[in-house]
């Protein structure tokens, strides 16, 4: 449903143009992803730096209530002017393909493209030895091919409870009486 705040009829309502679009389909077009494959710098493809390889879409279908979330990460930026990347949406109504807006909506990543040589790697959870060069010039310290190490862990643990349950009650009353004299 689309209400137009701006135009006031004679009635002084606001005109509204519904439009059922529960159960269609939407195409998502999004340059801005992480999902995209985007040209790094001297490429052998001859791609321009920052620019998207093959744009890739996916498409969500609305709920009965004609909406969707969609949740995305941003990709690499693109380093070449005018430096902006789009996401657009596309669905199907009256005979034709509409779009959202008709740039979609641009926006400016932040950051450089990767070089090739810098990237992380997950480690060993743990440790299992480290190999230091002990003290003087002459000494040195080193791991061979083929020689094994073997480490056996074991881990064990007691469980003691001992639980006690106590009630106290007080039941009555007291009641005090006094007895004074009164003296003129």
């Amino acid at each position: 449903m689309y209400r137009n705040y701006d135009v006031k009829t004679e009635f002084e309502t606001t005109p509204t143009d519904t439009v059922p679009l529960s159960g269609t389909s939407v195409t998502i077009s999004n340059a801005l992803s992480a999902d995209q494959i985007v040209y790094k710098e001297d490429n052998s493809e001859g791609g321009i730096p920052g620019q998207v390889h093959e744009l890739k879409t996916s498409v969500i279908e609305l709920d009965s209530l004609g909406m969707f979330t969609y949740t995305w990460k941003a990709g690499l930026p693109n380093i070449t002017e005018p430096y902006t990347r789009a996401i657009q949406f596309y669905y199907y109504a009256d005979g034709a393909t509409k779009q959202w807006k008709p740039q979609g909506l641009e926006a400016v990543i932040l950051g450089s493209l990767p070089t090739g040589n810098n990237f992380v790697t997950k480690g060993p959870d743990v440790i299992d030895m480290v190999l230091r060069d002990p003290p003087g010039t002459c000494s040195s310290a080193s791991w061979t091919k083929g020689t094994t190490y073997t480490k056996f862990k074991s881990h064990g643990s007691v469980w003691d409870s001992k639980n006690t349950l106590g009630t106290v009650a007080k039941l009555g009353f007291t009641v005090t009486f006094r007895q004074e004299a009164l003296a003129i």
